[in-house]
C-alpha cells in the first residue's frame, strides 16, 4: 500500500553558491520537516535526491529518514544504496549503518553510549585511542564500521599493548556502539563481531596495605589533602565518584552520603560512613584538589613508604578489611554498591585463602612450640654448610 506523499517543497540556498537545502515536511509519519543540505549546487542533481526521499517515504523507510534528519546517515550512503538497488530493501537501514565511515560514526554516536558521562569518556578512551592504534593494522582511518567483522580479533589480542581490564573496556565499548548505532541488541552483525573480540582474563588486584600501613603512607601525604584519601578507604568511592562529590550529596543526621555513583542505578545507593570518620569527609568534600593532583601525591607517599597501591586501590582496601574483619560477603557488596556477587568475591577468596594458610602454618609448627621445627630448619641449614 503506498502511503501518503510528504508535502514537497522547493529547494533553497542558504547563502548564494551554497549547495541547495531540502524542504520535505514529513510530520504526518512522526518525522517533521527535513531541511537538511543536498551536498550538491546542481538543480537537476537536486531533483533525483530530493526524490530518494520520496521513494524512502513511499517505502516505508521511516527509520532512514530519521537517521538523515538528525545526521547520522549522509546523503551520499543514500544514493549508493539507490545505485545498488537498496533502496526498498528490508535491510536498508543496517547496510547503511556498516558503510559508515567508523571512526566518525564513534565520534557522532558517543553521546548515545552509556548512562553517564564518565561512562561515556571510558568508551571515548577505549574506543577513538586503544582501539584506533592497536588496531591500526585491521582498521584503517578510512575504515567503514562494517570492517570491525573482519579484524582477527583473537591475534590482535595477543599483541595488544594495554592491559587485560583496558581490553575488556575495549569489548565493552564496541558492544555498546554497535548497540547504539544499530539501535538493536541483537542485531546479527553487533553479535558476531562481539562474539569474535575473546575476553581477556584480568587477575584479581588485592592490594598490599594494612590499615597501620595506611597510615603510615599516609603520613607523607601534604596534610591538607590527608581528609581526601581517609574519605576514599573509608567509604570506598570510586575516586570520580568522590571527586563530584558537593556539601549537597552529605547526610550529617544520618552521617550518610547520597548520589555519589552515576555507573549504575545501584551506584546511586547512599554510602554510609563511621561517626568518627564522619568529620574527615566534612573536611574533603568538596575535594581540595583535582584526580592528577591527588593521584600524584599519593604515589609520592607510596613511594616514600616501600608500598605499590593505586589510587583505586583504596576502594578494594575497604572491601578486603570489611571482609577480615567478618562482615558477611553480601553485605560488603551493598557497601561498595557491586551489582553481582562475582564482583565481590575476591576479597572473600583472599581471606579463605589466608586461612587455609593459617592452618596449615598450625599443622607444620605445633600449637604449642616452634621450637622443634625451628631447630630442624637450622639443623638443615648446617648440614648444607658441611
Amino acid at each position: 500500500m503506498r502511503h501518503k506523499e510528504a508535502k514537497r517543497g522547493g529547494g533553497w540556498r542558504a547563502t548564494p553558491g551554497s549547495p541547495l537545502r531540502f524542504n520535505r515536511d514529513f510530520s504526518r509519519n512522526g518525522i517533521g520537516r527535513i531541511t537538511n543540505s543536498s551536498r550538491t549546487t546542481d538543480p537537476n542533481e537536486f531533483r533525483r535526491r530530493d526524490d530518494l526521499l520520496t521513494k524512502l517515504h513511499d517505502s516505508g523507510q521511516f527509520e532512514v529518514l530519521r537517521a538523515f534528519k538528525s545526521g547520522s546517515l549522509t546523503i551520499e550512503s543514500i544514493v549508493d544504496a539507490d545505485r545498488e538497488g537498496r533502496l526498498r530493501g528490508a535491510e536498508l537501514m543496517v547496510y547503511l549503518v556498516l558503510r559508515r565511515p567508523l571512526w566518525e560514526a564513534i565520534e557522532e554516536t558517543l553521546p548515545l553510549m552509556g548512562r553517564s558521562e564518565p561512562t561515556r569518556k571510558r568508551y571515548r578512551l577505549s574506543l577513538l585511542k586503544s582501539l584506533r592504534e592497536n588496531a591500526a593494522r585491521y582498521l584503517s582511518e578510512n575504515a567503514h564500521v562494517s570492517d570491525l567483522e573482519f579484524v582477527r580479533w583473537r591475534e590482535l589480542r595477543t599483541v595488544w599493548g594495554k592491559s587485560a581490564a583496558d581490553w575488556n573496556h575495549m569489548r565493552r565499548a564496541a558492544s555498546a556502539f554497535l548497540t547504539a548505532i544499530t539501535n538493536d541488541k541483537f542485531s546479527p552483525f553487533r553479535r558476531r563481531v562481539v562474539h569474535a573480540i575473546p575476553l581477556a582474563n584480568e587477575v584479581a588486584r588485592v592490594p598490599d596495605l594494612t590499615p597501620a600501613l595506611f597510615w603510615r603512607t599516609l603520613g607523607h601525604v601534604p596534610a591538607r589533602y590527608r581528609f581526601c584519601y581517609i574519605t576514599l578507604v573509608s567509604t570506598g568511592l570510586r575516586v570520580g565518584e568522590f571527586l563530584r562529590l558537593t556539601k549537597f550529596n552529605l547526610k550529617p543526621a544520618t552521617r550518610t552520603i547520597s548520589g555519589a555513583g552515576t555507573k549504575t542505578a545501584l551506584s546511586a545507593a547512599d554510602v554510609a560512613v563511621h561517626v568518627d570518620l564522619w568529620p574527615h569527609v566534612l573536611e574533603a568534600v568538596p575535594a581540595p584538589v583535582g584526580y592528577k593532583a591527588l593521584r600524584r601525591h599519593w604515589a609520592a607517599a607510596c613511594a616514600l613508604e616501600g608500598v605499590s597501591v593505586r589510587l583505586h586501590d583504596l576502594r578494594h582496601c575497604f572491601g578486603q578489611w570489611a571482609v577480615n574483619e567478618g562482615v558477611a560477603e553480601a553485605k560488603v557488596q551493598s557497601a561498595l554498591r557491586h551489582k553481582t556477587p562475582s564482583m565481590t568475591r575476591r576479597y572473600t577468596t583472599t581471606r579463605e585463602k589466608g586461612e587455609a594458610a593459617n592452618a596449615v602454618g598450625r599443622a607444620l609448627l605445633g600449637d604449642s612450640s616452634a621450637s622443634q621445627p625451628a631447630q630442624v630448619v637450622a639443623q638443615g641449614g648446617q648440614r648444607g654448610k658441611a
